[in-house]
């Protein structure tokens, strides 16, 4: 058994934690801020919150993915590959421009 919850039981958490109205505005915050353990108002339009939560805490988000891929340049162009293109290995690994190796 992983040690880590599933998408789905995460999903379940983010929908009990942060009470969205509808399926559409929980699969839409989700996508932004799932994982991330944040309380998040769903009445503030997403845009509103990107910005308060994401981008005036970007140099601490940068610190903790600078430790998870530590530093290697090839590892954070694998995360940046994955977060941007359509989440397959093979298009990361491309769009890295890495070999799988």
């Amino acid at each position: 058994m992983s040690k880590h919850p599933s998408l789905y039981q995460q999903f379940r958490s983010f929908c009990f934690q942060n009470n969205p109205q509808d399926i559409e505005e929980a699969i839409e915050y989700f996508a932004v801020f799932g994982g991330m353990g944040w309380t998040v108002n769903t009445a503030i339009p997403l845009d509103e919150l990107i910005e308060e939560k994401v981008l005036k805490n970007y140099r601490y988000i940068h610190g903790d993915i600078t430790k998870i891929t530590q530093s290697n340049k090839i590892y954070h162009s694998l995360l940046s590959g994955l977060a941007t293109g359509d989440r397959r290995e093979h298009s990361a690994f491309k769009k890295a421009q890495v070999g799988r190796a």
